[in-house]
C-alpha cells in the first residue's frame, strides 16, 4: 500500500527528476490530478457506503453534512425510509408538488420520492410528517491527498497507475513530451483495466431467480403523482 509519499518518491526516481526540476508540491499535485481521474468515475465499488439519519417532521431537504461527512447529494444513489426503497421524483416534478415555502404535506404517510436539489440537499415527499429513519446508498467523496501519509482509497494493487498519470504531468513540465504521451497511454490503459476488473462482475453476473435469468425487480415502483 502505497501514501502520497512513496508516490512522490516513486515518481521521482521514475521520471530522474531531482527538486530543482520539479518541487515535491508539483508532484503532489501531480498525484492529486491522477487520483481525481480516477475519481471521476463515481460507480467505483470502493467508493460505495451506507448511511442512515432520522428525518425531522415537517422537513422535507436535508443538507448532505447532516446525512454523512463524506456525501454530496447529487452521488446518492438509492433512498429506502423504514426499510422501504423510495421512487426517484425529478427536481422539476418535486417543485410542482411542493411550492417554494410549502413544509407539510397533505399525507401522513412515510415518504415515496426522493430528489436531489442544488448539489448539497435530499428532498423527500411527501414531506415526513413523523421521525423516520432513512437510510441511503451513496458515492463517497474520499479526502484529497494532502500529507505524506495520506493514502489512496482506491485498492492498494492499482496505486501505481496514480504514478503513471503524475508522470505525464512531470514529464510534461521538463519538455519530455514523448514520455509524456507514452505515460498518458499508460495511465488510460491502467484505468480501463482496473474498470474492467472491478466492475465486470457487476455488469455480467445475472440475477437468477427459480432457476431463470431475470431482470430483478426490488419492489413495486408506486404511480409517480402526475400519473395518478
Amino acid at each position: 500500500m502505497s501514501n502520497l509519499g512513496t508516490l512522490r518518491n516513486n515518481v521521482r526516481l521514475l521520471a530522474d527528476v531531482d527538486t530543482t526540476d520539479v518541487s515535491d508540491a508539483e508532484i503532489n499535485r501531480f498525484v492529486q490530478n491522477a487520483y481525481e481521474e480516477v475519481l471521476a468515475d463515481d460507480q467505483w465499488p470502493f467508493l460505495m457506503a451506507r448511511a442512515t439519519f432520522s428525518t425531522v417532521v415537517a422537513q422535507a431537504e436535508y443538507a448532505s453534512a447532516a446525512i454523512a461527512s463524506d456525501v454530496e447529494a447529487h452521488r446518492i444513489t438509492q433512498v429506502m425510509a423504514q426499510g422501504v426503497v423510495l421512487a426517484y421524483l425529478p427536481p422539476e416534478q418535486y417543485f410542482k408538488l411542493a411550492p417554494y415555502g410549502q413544509t407539510t404535506a397533505s399525507s401522513s404517510t412515510t415518504p415515496s420520492y426522493w430528489t436531489v436539489l442544488q448539489v448539497e440537499k435530499l428532498a423527500l415527499w411527501p414531506t415526513p410528517q413523523s421521525i423516520y429513519s432513512v437510510q441511503v446508498v451513496y458515492a463517497t467523496v474520499p479526502a484529497s491527498l494532502s500529507g505524506d501519509t495520506d493514502t489512496p482509497l482506491l485498492p492498494s494493487r492499482y496505486h501505481h497507475h496514480l504514478e503513471a498519470g503524475a508522470l505525464v504531468w512531470v514529464y510534461q513540465k521538463i519538455g519530455d513530451f514523448e514520455a509524456a504521451d507514452v505515460k498518458k497511454k499508460e495511465f488510460a490503459d491502467g484505468v480501463n483495466n482496473m474498470r474492467d476488473d472491478l466492475l465486470r462482475a457487476q455488469r455480467q453476473t445475472p440475477m437468477v431467480y427459480g432457476g431463470q435469468q431475470e431482470r430483478p425487480t426490488l419492489l413495486y415502483r408506486p404511480p409517480m403523482p402526475w400519473e395518478q
